[in-house]
């Protein structure tokens, strides 16, 4: 349920070492599990905004795997047969990269998406789309071992609107919270002026379901 993830969506704060994430207050982060003393972490079942401060991989359940590097923000959802990243700001190349479970490397800019699901759950984006509201384009399409793999642009701005902790951010109080949302604002600016020319976003809503007569 869309509405459910766009209010229950964790806030990982920048990670110096994996093993804090057991030591986050607040209640809101434990789907984020990490092993101390590991420059990894598992996000079993739900979603996280997380900002690495350094380079860490994260499992994200089905086989796929998030490897990030220091300075990367992603949102990430991991929701049983079905995994999505969205690359929110990056400092060079490779920084946001998932793997795993027979699909090949994909690497993340900023602004852009992959979802990842079981081809026998996907009939198409629509179906598997985790956050309705967030607006895509360029969206391209790969079977391959059992498993649909969704890559597309996605417009930022819309993922602040749609998901209420990242909304957050940008009124918190907290410094740290507040260097992270100015570092995505920068990338809005540069994302948007890079790729005014690929067109308009669109929002690729649930098929509703009709009632057989």
């Amino acid at each position: 349920d869309s509405s459910e993830l766009v209010n229950n969506t964790s806030l990982v704060m920048p990670i110096a070492y994996s093993h804090e994430i057991e030591n986050l207050s607040g209640g809101n982060v434990n789907a984020v599990i990490a092993g101390k003393g590991q420059n990894s972490a598992k996000l079993s079942y739900g979603s996280a905004i997380i900002s690495a401060s350094h380079d860490m991989e994260i499992s994200l359940g089905a086989g796929i795997n998030l490897n990030l590097k220091r300075g990367a923000i992603v949102l990430a959802i991991a929701n049983g047969n079905v995994v999505s990243v969205y690359d929110l700001h990056d400092n060079s190349a490779n920084s946001v990269v998932v793997t795993g479970n027979g699909v090949n490397a994909i690497t993340l800019a900023p602004g852009r998406h992959v979802t990842i699901a079981k081809a026998n759950t996907a009939i198409d984006f629509a179906y598997v789309n985790q956050v309705g509201k967030i607006a895509y384009r360029g969206l391209n399409t790969t079977l391959k071992n059992g498993n649909a793999t969704y890559v597309s642009d996605f417009s930022i701005p819309s993922a602040i609107s749609a998901v209420k902790p990242l909304k957050a951010m940008f009124r918190s109080n907290d410094a740290k919270v507040r260097a992270l949302a100015n570092q995505m604002l920068k990338t809005i600016i540069v994302v948007t002026q890079s790729t005014a020319s690929k067109g308009i976003y669109e929002q690729v809503a649930k098929p509703k379901l009709t009632a057989m007569r």
